[in-house]
């Protein structure tokens, strides 16, 4: 029984860190550039070079949110679908 136990603590922490992207099997490959910290920095400093153009500036972020929150909702289904798969 403890055994058991154990066994299915390892399974769940394996789990847990496959998610989070703590443990690599085989390569890995980003496919979503939004989490690139590379992306992050050049959002900012793309958004700080329009402060003078306030229209521009506004017309630029509503479509990197826009782009975002559909780089955001894949994240969230190949996680999802991940998880499902491990539970079985």
């Amino acid at each position: 029984m403890v055994a058991r136990v154990a066994n299915q603590l390892h399974r769940n922490l394996e789990i847990t860190g496959t998610l989070l992207g703590d443990l690599a099997t085989g390569s890995t490959t980003i496919n979503n550039v939004v989490v690139l910290p590379a992306y992050i920095e050049m959002r900012v400093a793309l958004v700080k070079a329009l402060a003078p153009y306030p229209d521009a500036r506004r017309a630029v972020a509503s479509v990197l949110h826009r782009i975002e929150s559909k780089a955001a909702d894949a994240i969230k289904v190949n996680a999802e679908r991940g998880f499902a798969h491990a539970s079985h």
